[in-house]
């Protein structure tokens, strides 16, 4: 009898795992879940929530907005489940829609934690959400939440990405703990408007650099077409990596000095850490 209770109690959920974890396409997906709304299972969390990372898993639209439909039905969604797609929305090619299912959290009976805010704040960088981003701000300075490095990261590039300087300053200045990434926000965004001078101005007042800060900051001399301020910083680099090289390759390529843009290739070919990619080679 002990062995045919234990038999009844661990088999329920070995279908649904078995099922989720070959589902990719969203007609598979759909399958798993007719599964779970046939045997029950559908309203159990942990079900649900294996299904939906296995949904997200896949960026298409249709497939987000389907595990969104599932985490509708669930009894008890937890936070972890929520982020799941409001990341996953903001990832996507609609990142606007990640905005419903953060709302929906306000609503309870689960409130949005840090991971909800940088999720939901990255979808609004990704569209230049500007007054929803503003929004979003308020609520995380009204939510009791303890000011977070991540969070305030993201709330630099959305309002650079905007255009909003002044603002992603302030939020950067008044930041208790900085990171690079929280540099690189900026910089970032100074360099994606062509705002080339500004974003030297930055990288000349960054304490901290890692190779994503000085591969921003050659890419844009690179776009301005100022090949010789570029080829300074990258010979000043303490270390390259495959993008830093592509830059600098775009960097010729882009006002014409192919002979150079054949020197830096041949320079990267007897390079002991890096080697083209598809990239280079186009």
């Amino acid at each position: 009898n002990g062995k045919k209770k234990m038999s009844a109690c661990s088999s329920t959920p070995l279908p649904i795992l078995s099922f989720t974890e070959g589902a990719k396409s969203l007609s598979e997906i759909q399958q798993a879940h007719a599964f779970m709304l046939k045997t029950g299972l559908s309203r159990d969390t942990f079900s649900a929530s294996k299904l939906i990372a296995f949904a997200v898993a896949n960026p298409e639209p249709e497939t987000v907005s389907y595990a969104h439909s599932i985490l509708n039905r669930i009894e008890s969604p937890n936070a972890y489940t929520h982020n799941s797609v409001i990341r996953a929305y903001a990832n996507s090619s609609t990142p606007g829609i990640a905005l419903i299912p953060f709302r929906e959290m306000l609503l309870g009976p689960v409130f949005p934690d840090k991971y909800s805010f940088t999720f939901v704040l990255k979808a609004c960088a990704a569209f230049c959400g500007f007054e929803e981003g503003r929004q979003i701000h308020g609520l995380f300075l009204k939510s009791g939440l303890m000011s977070d490095v991540f969070v305030e990261n993201t709330l630099v590039n959305v309002y650079g990405r905007c255009g909003y300087f002044e603002i992603a300053r302030k939020v950067l200045d008044g930041m208790p703990e900085k990171d690079v990434v929280s540099w690189n926000s900026l910089l970032s965004a100074y360099v994606e408007k062509g705002l080339v001078e500004e974003a030297r101005g930055l990288f000349d007042e960054m304490e901290e650099r890692n190779v994503e800060s000085w591969n921003f900051m050659i890419s844009g001399y690179a776009a301005a077409g100022l090949v010789e301020e570029a080829k300074e910083l990258f010979d000043s680099m303490p270390v390259k990596d495959v993008v830093s090289w592509n830059a600098m390759v775009t960097a010729y390529a882009h006002v014409g000095c192919y002979s150079e843009v054949l020197e830096v290739f041949n320079e990267m070919l007897n390079s002991s850490t890096e080697r083209p990619d598809g990239f280079t080679l186009v």
